[in-house]
């Protein structure tokens, strides 16, 4: 049976979703609960997939979810007005993305002392512990530039494209890259410039890497969003294929740019399948079952030799709550 649930809270959307079914192959319903789920924003496809991952756990797992997100992924403050908000609601758990990786502490404590567990979805909390579930964003840094250096000849100069600066999933992603460039030898990483996840702010900041830089060769977008803003900068710099570009995320845009060459690789990080198992980790670990520290989603480079393949079966679930 569907429950739709409705708040209203300052500043901010809140958006309620449903509760339903018991888990597949369970002998008997599991118990309801209700978990609060604490997102980064709503302004990008992945965004979005994830939240029809929660929406379709949610119905499998007999589960109601309060779901809220901030305008922008760094409205920093206002993440944190929600969190208390959803405190309030007294929630079984709560699912959280941090928009500040580092202020995450005082509102994990607030939780504990009302007896309610926090996991992180995402992206993790760099200043308290927190059971994690979502892509294995070092492995993510490490696969772009085992791609990128594939792709450049020895020698040449690479850029980073990073989200932002305190959110863990692009530092975790900045710091895998740049590891992996360290031990291959090859190439020499000149650049790392922020651009908050923002398809415009990443024209901004590409413009001023190219400038810095003129004979880069590479550059690495830690998200789909900003890496299609590269593209645009590079299209307007007549660089489009003087420069190669690889990026993160599993978002139609991102693909079709694969497929057409203008993007050279493409980690995936499936928003659906984080969601999705983030309601259902969260369930079990309500329910009594131990669940593991880390959770992690598939992650696999995406290039012009396996894109066809992978679209066949790409995200069959569709968005079909939007």
């Amino acid at each position: 049976m569907k429950r739709f649930i409705m708040l209203s809270f300052a500043l901010l959307l809140a958006l309620f979703l449903l509760g339903g079914c018991t888990l597949q192959n369970s002998a008997t319903p599991e118990p309801s609960f209700t978990i609060g789920v604490l997102l980064k924003s709503m302004n990008s496809q992945h965004w979005m997939e994830m939240r029809s991952g929660i929406q379709d756990a949610a119905r499998r797992c007999q589960a109601d979810i309060i779901l809220l997100y901030p305008e922008d992924e760094t409205k920093v403050e206002q993440q944190k007005m929600m969190f208390y908000d959803l405190l309030a609601a007294e929630p079984d758990a709560i699912l959280f993305a941090p928009c500040d990786s580092d202020d995450c502490k005082e509102m994990v404590e607030s939780a504990s002392e009302k007896g309610i567990p926090v996991f992180a979805l995402d992206t993790r909390a760099r200043d308290v512990e927190l059971p994690y579930i979502g892509a294995d964003n070092y492995l993510i840094g490490r696969l772009a530039a085992q791609r990128m250096t594939a792709l450049l000849k020895d020698g040449e100069q690479v850029g980073i494209i990073s989200g932002v600066k305190n959110q863990m999933s692009h530092v975790e992603r900045i710091e895998g890259f740049l590891d992996q460039i360290e031990a291959d030898g090859r190439l020499s990483v000149v650049g790392i410039r922020y651009a908050d996840s923002d398809f415009k702010l990443a024209m901004e900041e590409t413009k001023k890497l190219l400038s810095e830089h003129p004979s880069l060769g590479g550059i690495f977008s830690t998200s789909a969003v900003m890496g299609l803003g590269v593209i645009e900068e590079c299209k307007a710099e007549f660089l489009s294929y003087s420069i190669d570009i690889v990026a993160v995320d599993t978002q139609d845009d991102a693909l079709s740019a694969v497929r057409n060459g203008m993007l050279q690789g493409l980690v995936t990080q499936d928003g659906y399948e984080a969601g999705y198992k983030a309601v259902e980790t969260v369930v079990g670990s309500l329910s009594g079952r131990t669940v593991s520290d880390n959770v992690y989603i598939e992650s696999r480079m995406l290039t012009r030799l396996n894109i066809d393949a992978f679209l066949k079966e790409y995200l069959k679930h569709g968005d079909t709550n939007d």
